[in-house]
């Protein structure tokens, strides 16, 4: 996959993930299988991501059991926020999947080049995913969605990806943090 660079935007330091241009569907991000989450312990993530630019991409940042990097969803159990023109997404959904099937929700923030996004995704209500999204600093914007959960005994693990999904592009996500609670 492509590369990680360190950058500062708006005073703050993010670490930039970059595809590689060829082929379609190369990923760039974060993720650790070695860091996990168990879906019982009603886990919250949050983080802090910019969008640099906007291309044909996925963008996911949450909790899953395999990459998201080449699938919105389908047989991968996982809960987070994504954007994806896959879809025919123009902002972030609060998206989960529970192995047989994947649904998101819009929360009607629309992504804009050169913006930071706050997130907040929070299954600390068993099977039920709360999502706010903060866009620049504004209020956050809410939405909720109780279908298509991961069982309660899924292992889970961090993810925050870019994937670019036309040939000769490279595509970019910069986190600046990321991080797991759990009760």
């Amino acid at each position: 996959n492509g590369g990680a660079t360190d950058t500062t935007n708006a005073g703050s330091m993010y670490v930039k993930y970059t595809t590689l241009t060829t082929p379609a569907n190369s990923p760039a991000g974060v993720t650790t299988a070695a860091v996990t989450s168990e879906v019982q312990y009603l886990p919250k993530m949050v983080a802090r991501v910019r969008v640099p630019a906007i291309g044909s991409t996925r963008d996911f940042v949450g909790l899953t059991n395999a990459t998201l990097t080449l699938s919105d969803g389908g047989l991968i159990k996982f809960f987070g926020i994504r954007y994806s023109t896959a879809i025919g997404g123009t902002g972030w959904d609060c998206a989960s999947g529970d192995g047989a099937s994947a649904t998101g929700v819009t929360t009607g923030v629309t992504v804009t080049a050169g913006h930071y996004y706050d997130f907040i995704i929070d299954l600390t209500t068993t099977g039920t995913l709360v999502c706010s999204v903060s866009d620049n600093g504004a209020a956050y914007v809410t939405v909720s969605k109780a279908t298509n959960i991961p069982a309660a005994a899924t292992t889970l693990f961090p993810e925050a990806s870019v994937t670019n999904l036309l040939l000769a592009t490279a595509e970019s996500l910069e986190v600046e943090y990321m991080y797991v609670e759990q009760q």
